[in-house]
């Protein structure tokens, strides 16, 4: 299929939309991508009754989620189009695999380049992708070990990124299986509360409602906003001091926690700063530390 097909599959699905019964929402009954979920991973509003989509924005749409122009996926090579066709996949309907998946199986990819200082060709990233989407889907730190040794790389540490990552699907089950419960916290067993995310406090923080029906990108778009990035974009393209501090913010929001103590320490923070800093300009990294000196204080 050519990406010119991939394109009117989008507006077909669009073309499904509809007010749902109290006509204040609009739905779609797509047959081909969730266009719900690329609208919303993209920030597109499309509450406006006069909000157009034609072919032209569905090519420009798929350029966006490729991360190319569209002139390049269409003239590129064999391999590079059936990566850029894997990218897509996955925000089929009933797709095997999800966007996260092939963020994190981009990461496996470019860590392999820069651990073994090479660049692979189309051809070699292209089997990776399928490695990673379909055999290895569920890589995880502790079976690293376990792949093949044939260029695929060791992960020392985990990135904020993948923390947060891993974290959204971890709040998800939690968000999931509060609702179940009627957000009565009492009626569920958390052996280690910590563990798990106080989610009245991060729907509260995030302006969310118990009712929505959240997918796994909503969940990290939630996560970003309760850290204070604008959404899971900004994240995603701070420093990773920046990431760090964000880090150190969700950890508040546990059960057991409270998140107000961000507050205290962003007034401590800023105080700190400037008084270890006066005029001189601090970096991000100066920042994080503040913060976790800040934090320990707070916490213990």
């Amino acid at each position: 299929m050519t990406f010119e097909h991939y394109a009117q599959n989008l507006l077909e699905d669009f073309n499904t939309r509809n007010l749902d019964e109290n006509g204040d929402i609009y739905t779609y009954t797509p047959k081909y991508f969730d266009i719900s979920e690329i609208f919303l991973s993209y920030e597109i509003y499309d509450d406006d009754k006069d909000f157009q989509f034609n072919i032209e924005d569905a090519r420009n749409l798929i350029s966006i989620i490729l991360e190319d122009s569209w002139n390049n996926i269409i003239n590129a090579n064999k391999y590079k189009k059936e990566i850029y066709e894997l990218k897509l996949g996955s925000y089929k309907i009933n797709s095997q695999y999800d966007i996260n998946d092939f963020d994190t199986a981009t990461f496996w990819i470019e860590s392999t380049e820069r651990d073994n200082d090479i660049i692979l060709d189309d051809e070699e990233k292209l089997k990776l992708y399928k490695y990673y989407l379909f055999e290895n889907k569920n890589i995880s730190n502790e079976d690293i070990n376990d792949l093949p040794p044939d260029g695929i790389p060791q992960k020392s540490n985990q990135t904020t990124v993948d923390y947060f990552k891993q974290q959204a699907k971890f709040f998800l089950k939690d968000y999931n299986l509060m609702k179940e419960n009627g957000f009565d916290q009492s009626k569920i067993d958390f052996t280690e509360p910590q563990e798990h995310f106080d989610i009245i406090n991060v729907l509260t923080k995030a302006n969310k409602s118990r009712d929505d029906n959240l997918t796994l990108m909503n969940a990290q778009y939630i996560l970003a906003k309760i850290c204070d990035f604008k959404n899971w974009d900004e994240f995603l393209h701070a420093s990773k001091a920046k990431q760090e501090i964000g880090a150190l913010k969700l950890n508040c929001y546990r059960i057991g926690m409270d998140p107000d103590i961000i507050e205290s320490a962003k007034m401590l923070v800023a105080h700190e700063l400037f008084a270890d800093f006066v005029d001189d300009d601090y970096t991000d990294d100066d920042e994080l530390a503040m913060w976790e000196h800040v934090m320990r204080r707070l916490l213990f």
